[in-house]
């Protein structure tokens, strides 16, 4: 990070309810897999980093007066790259494109983005917990059991699974699809642009479509009729930080606005605050320490490693390590347009520069994962080390807010 850049630290408030899209979509125009189409369809909890990369990139270009058309002259073409870089995330991943390849780093102005992490209406921090931090059968405490070079998590109940909490700087934790509830829409006629089936009339293709919106208090609604009030909400938002240079001569840096994010126009309160415009050196200390509600002992010989985003890192790395990996994976795609030569945003065509194009899956390690290596190895010296500097390697990743973790020895 460059020590004369700025951090903003960059608040997002639900203003309706939201949704964000996932592997699992209405339709198609023949680009997504078919087995990947459905008449029900999931909003994610959380955004994606890189849905949050463009919704930056987009409103900086908005507040500057540079959003573009194919007909946009040559010169506000040239400010647009100079305000938010000539791509979004990934150029480097489409190969047949050797002319638009790049070394860049940052994004324009936007340098590098932070994790996401939630707060509610007291300022109160929440990021993710470790995926092992459950209570076994029978309240019976579920730690690490050790047989000969294996480590096992003994009285785990499989029913449970494993956590998808987030929790604070004091332990307080809450699972994450307690922070929002859900909102279902039925019955909704899916329009041309979204065909089931190639030929198919509109009106025999139907959906559910599932929502998230902050979460109402526990009122029960005779006592809102009479206390004549209204349930309170829960004011969850999502929070991140970014990175930025000052922006170009005659243009502006970010300000607070009204941002639309995901699908079906979710809209959201932006609220932008300058927080650093000192020396800058990293987000890692935007984010606590490892915190256990059912604490576990650190297997012997071993260290943890936890991931506090979702995190891409080769298999051959956590096998070379004989790493032991308590967590999920998620699916991860991306799409990628070119200032300047995109002209279609909505319609999707692999290898067609004039529309947005779409990445191959990838897995990433979920947040909340956590890894756990030897604190020996034959071929290395730090085992940790190495797995962290392999985490950090994948820097296309980290520079938005992915590849982000915590450690324990």
């Amino acid at each position: 990070m460059n020590p004369l850049n700025k951090i903003y630290q960059i608040t997002l408030r639900p203003l309706s309810r939201f949704f964000f899209g996932g592997e699992i979509v209405f339709g198609g125009d023949g680009a997504q897999d078919e087995r990947n189409r459905s008449y029900l369809v999931h909003s994610r909890v959380l955004p994606q980093q890189t849905s949050l990369l463009g919704m930056l990139r987009e409103e900086l270009l908005r507040q500057n007066d540079r959003l573009l058309d194919k007909n946009s002259d040559p010169g506000k073409i040239q400010d647009a790259k100079d305000l938010v870089g000539r791509s979004g995330f990934g150029l480097h991943f489409f190969p047949d494109d050797p002319n638009e390849q790049t070394t860049d780093t940052g994004f324009g102005m936007i340098q590098a983005l932070s994790p996401l992490c939630l707060v509610d209406d007291k300022e109160t921090q929440f990021q993710p917990a470790p995926a092992d931090d459950v209570e076994g059968k029978d309240g019976k405490t579920a730690d690490y059991d050790q047989e000969s070079t294996r480590i096992f998590l003994r009285n785990f109940d499989a029913k449970s699974g494993l956590a998808s909490d987030f929790s604070t700087a004091t332990g307080v934790s809450k699972a994450l699809d307690k922070f929002f509830s859900q909102e279902a829409q039925v019955g909704i006629t899916v329009t041309n642009r979204h065909l089931w089936r190639v030929g198919e009339p509109d009106n025999e293709a139907f959906y559910r479509q599932t929502f998230f919106k902050n979460a109402n208090s526990k009122v029960f609604p005779y006592e809102v009729y009479q206390e004549n009030k209204f349930p309170e909400r829960n004011n969850y938002a999502f929070r991140f930080w970014v990175e930025m240079t000052d922006p170009p001569p005659d243009f502006q840096s970010l300000k607070d606005s009204v941002v639309q994010m995901g699908g079906e126009r979710s809209t959201f309160k932006m609220e932008v605050k300058v927080e650093t415009t000192g020396t800058v050196n990293s987000f890692d200390d935007k984010f606590h320490d490892i915190i256990y509600n059912h604490p576990k002992s650190l297997p012997s010989g071993y260290h943890r490693c936890l991931l506090i985003s979702d995190t891409y890192l080769p298999r051959e790395t956590l096998t070379g390590l004989k790493a032991v990996v308590i967590g999920e994976t998620i699916p991860f795609r991306f799409f990628s347009t070119i200032i300047g030569k995109t002209e279609n945003y909505f319609d999707l065509k692999r290898g067609d520069m004039t529309k947005r194009r779409q990445s191959g899956q990838f897995s990433l390690l979920r947040r909340g994962t956590v890894i756990y290596v030897p604190d020996s190895h034959a071929s290395y010296d730090d085992p940790l080390d190495q797995l962290t500097s392999e985490i950090k390697n994948q820097s296309a990743f980290r520079n938005i807010g992915y590849n982000y973790f915590k450690t324990q020895k």
